[in-house]
């Protein structure tokens, strides 16, 4: 009986934290998916509509992230948000920009097809296991993880027909 009660703490403390290590790869993961589909779902609209291009990017980060459908917002970034399927997920920031020198607001703003602006967007999680079944054992562990996604239109969608020049083709 002693023996069970001096060892089987330390068994459940590396087994919490083995648990805790994988989910943590699992949110590292999703988050990396997340961004690179943001990005991704940014250019795949059509240039001069900033609202509907962020909108397909705020909603295709957010429905991945937080594994559900969830709406987009006409803004390219998000406010922090807990993840409504998942209380130990913290979503601490998410954006998407796209600037360069002679397009404006790049991609996002640009009103021709010929936008070769790349989109970048980035998001910050965080897990609270105070707020998940292990707590018990990580509860004075609080990672933060970072990811950012660069997507760059390709010269078909640059392109439209009859339009004689092109950038970056």
């Amino acid at each position: 009986m002693l023996e069970m009660a001096l060892v089987l703490p330390i068994i459940l403390a590396l087994v919490s934290g083995f648990i805790g290590i994988m989910y943590e790869i699992i949110q590292i993961e999703r988050l990396d998916a997340a961004v690179g589909l943001a990005a991704n779902a940014a250019i795949g609209q059509a240039p001069g509509n900033p609202g509907a291009i962020c909108q397909a990017a705020t909603a295709a980060f957010a429905s991945t992230m937080f594994g559900g459908p969830v709406g987009g917002t006409s803004s390219c970034s998000l406010p922090p948000t807990k993840d409504p399927y998942d209380p130990a997920i913290i979503v601490n920031s998410f954006d998407c920009t796209s600037t360069v020198a002679g397009f404006g607001n790049g991609y996002l703003a640009a009103s021709s097809p010929n936008a070769s602006a790349p989109v970048t967007c980035t998001g910050t999680v965080s897990i609270d296991y105070n707020s998940s079944p292990l707590g018990w054992a990580l509860s004075l562990y609080h990672p933060k993880f970072t990811a950012s996604a660069v997507a760059t239109p390709t010269g078909y969608r640059q392109c439209a027909a009859g339009i004689s020049t092109c950038t970056n083709n």
